[in-house]
């Protein structure tokens, strides 16, 4: 049985802008990213300084990057959207098409790259009951936990 807490979507929303981005890189399938070296960033239309936060996905890894503009990389894809979508797919309200598809969302670098580089993460999926964690291709039990 795999324990996972969630956060909820205000408690997300009431943290500092790359913090669940920072967290997001934890949920990386190494195996479905072993072969990838991208950088993915996440640029909040809402946040006024310091909007963009991203990952570059390596061999396997995630590695968090607070300052894209100063990293070595050139970024591959951007999503531009507001944190509340972001929110709404981190803890599995949506998902990766909703998310690209939503209005207001603006993706440089493509939707099918961005969709690929998303499906390297496992997924939640809030609407399935006793919540469920999808990580490839199986169904585990997922517990919410007060500790």
């Amino acid at each position: 049985m795999v324990h996972a807490v969630l956060p909820t979507a205000d408690e997300l929303l009431n943290s500092t802008p790359g913090t669940y981005v920072d967290m997001f890189r934890v949920r990386i399938d190494p195996e479905k990213s072993a072969n990838t070296d991208k950088v993915l960033v996440f640029d909040f239309s809402d946040v006024i300084a310091d909007s963009e936060y991203g990952l570059h996905l390596r061999k396997g890894i995630a590695e968090f990057i607070p300052n894209p503009d100063e990293y070595y990389r050139d970024v591959d894809v951007k999503i531009t959207l507001p944190r509340t979508l972001f929110a709404q797919y981190y803890i599995g309200e949506i998902t990766i098409d909703k998310l690209l598809s939503a209005e207001g969302v603006k993706v440089s670098g493509g939707n099918s790259e961005a969709s690929k580089l998303l499906n390297q993460f496992d997924q939640y999926h809030a609407s399935v009951p006793n919540r469920k964690f999808q990580r490839s291709g199986h169904l585990m039990e997922v517990m919410k936990t007060a500790n």
